[in-house]
Formats: structure tokens, C-alpha cells, sequence
């Protein structure tokens, strides 16, 4: 496991994608610190550090989509996987080793937009509103989650051999799960009634309320919430806006599709013909 560890840094290094994403999450750490500046300053807001602090876990699953399956499918391509397993490397610690690689890319893309996004935001924007000990609880949630995303990904990449075809689908899943988590928490902060306006004479007028058909009640309601808190997707829209109740169980969710999907990786990787 060592020596694959090590290869795998190697790689690292030379590895260009690598090297943009980090490029691409530190502009945008710029990008978010030095725009909630203007926004302060043209409509005379208040503009907090933590405002934009946790959208690095978004960012983090969509690199982890793009990377993990070009990254492990350039090993399937060049046949370094197989040459692992000629050497007498098992196919369980192959797998391991290219997730923890992997983890640890997605980790230092992450760690590129909190230090640029810091750095400017300090200086920038006013202090954070939230207490320092929930900032780090929040970054201890967005680990999980982000490993979480690293090891789905992961497993896909290891278990599709075309890296193209591992590439599409871990983005459009990205994609898929980020516009699911949207449509649940839209439906799940539905509010119980509306209200329409219509156009008179003297302006608007406001009708009378009628129940809303999206609003959701009983057992409906509380499906909803779960895979709101279970998808990481969902979890990293509710860390993004600081709206998490339930820290503790977010990260057993999270634990818990890391451990199933690495042994279900690792069990479809055992049986994968390489041939």
C-alpha cells in the first residue's frame, strides 16, 4: 500500500488537471471574496465572511466528479492499473490507494478556494456572523461530505474502464444529485399557502390565500427531509446556507455512503475483467 501511496503522489505532481483545479477554486475564491465587496459597497449591505465560506463543499463534489474519473480512467488507458497487479499489488489495495489519492486532490482544491477566499475576505468583509466553533463544526461536516462524494465518484470510475464514458457520468450524476437535492428543498420550504396579486387602478392588490398543492405534510414531508440530510448533494446545499440541524446524523450519512460504496467498489473491482 506504501509504495502505491507514493506512486500515486508521484503522479500527483505531474498530474496537470491537478494543478487547474486548484488554479480554477482559487480564482474563485477571489472571485466570491472580491464580489461580496462591491455588492457591499454599490448597495451599502452587509456582507458577512461566512456568507460564501461553505460553498467550497459544491465545489469540492463537482471537482471530485471531473477529477477522480479522469484521473483513475488515465490509469485504466495507459494499462498502469493492470501493471500494478502484474507486480503482485492486490486489487483491494489498488483500489484504496487511487481513493485516498483522490481524496486527498479533492481536499487540497478545497483548501485552495478556503485560503484565497479567506485571505480576501478578511481583509474585504466583515467578521463572520457565525460562532468560530460552528465554522468548524461546518468544516468537520464538509469533510464527510466531501469524502463521501470522492468515494461514489471514485467507484464509478473504477468500475466504467473508458475514461470519456467515466468522465460523463460522474458529472452528469453530479449534476443529477445537485438538481434533485434543489427540488427537495424547494419542496420541502414550500410554504403552506400563497397568495396572488392582481393589477387595479391603484396599484397591486393583494388576493386572499389558498392552500398551496407543493406543500408537504406527514410521512411525505419527512421522506423529503431524509434525503435532503442523507444525499451529499443535499447536504452540501444545507452546509452552503448554515442551515444544518443535525450535524451528528449528516456525518453518519456521510460515513455510511462512504463505507457501503468503497466495499461495493472494491467487490466490483475484485470480479472486473482487465483483460
Amino acid at each position: 500500500m506504501r509504495k502505491l501511496l507514493s506512486a500515486g503522489m508521484l503522479r500527483l505532481r505531474k498530474n496537470r488537471l491537478f494543478y487547474l483545479g486548484n488554479a480554477v477554486l482559487f480564482c474563485l475564491g477571489i472571485f466570491f471574496a472580491v464580489g461580496k465587496y462591491f455588492d457591499m459597497q454599490r448597495f451599502q449591505i452587509k456582507q458577512y465572511l461566512d456568507d460564501c465560506l461553505f460553498l467550497h463543499v459544491i465545489f469540492a463534489g463537482c471537482c471530485a466528479s471531473v477529477f477522480c474519473s479522469l484521473f483513475t480512467g488515465t490509469e485504466f488507458s495507459s494499462g498502469t492499473i493492470r501493471n500494478k497487479l502484474i507486480v503482485g499489488q492486490t486489487r483491494r489495495d489498488v483500489y484504496l490507494s487511487d481513493l485516498i489519492v483522490c481524496l486527498l486532490s479533492t481536499l487540497c482544491m478545497t483548501a485552495a478556494f478556503l485560503l484565497s477566499y479567506c485571505s480576501f475576505g478578511l481583509a474585504l468583509l466583515l467578521p463572520p456572523q457565525l460562532p468560530w466553533k460552528g465554522i468548524g463544526i461546518y468544516l468537520c461536516i464538509s469533510l464527510f461530505t466531501i469524502t463521501a462524494y470522492v468515494s461514489i465518484f471514485h467507484m464509478l470510475s473504477m468500475l466504467v474502464s473508458k475514461k470519456t464514458i467515466s468522465a460523463v457520468t460522474c458529472l452528469l450524476l453530479f449534476i443529477g444529485l445537485f438538481l434533485l437535492a434543489v427540488n427537495i428543498q424547494s419542496r420541502i420550504f414550500a410554504p403552506q399557502y400563497l397568495t396572488d396579486y392582481i393589477m387595479t387602478a391603484d396599484g397591486y392588490t393583494e388576493t386572499t390565500p389558498y392552500p398551496n398543492p407543493k406543500y408537504l405534510t406527514g410521512m411525505a414531508k419527512e421522506v423529503y427531509k431524509f434525503f435532503f440530510d442523507f444525499l451529499p448533494s443535499g447536504q452540501s446545499l444545507q452546509i452552503a446556507s448554515e442551515m444544518v440541524k443535525h450535524p451528528a446524523l449528516i456525518a453518519l450519512y456521510s460515513l455510511g455512503i462512504t463505507i457501503l460504496t468503497t466495499l461495493a467498489g472494491i467487490l466490483g473491482f475484485q470480479k472486473k475483467d482487465l483483460n
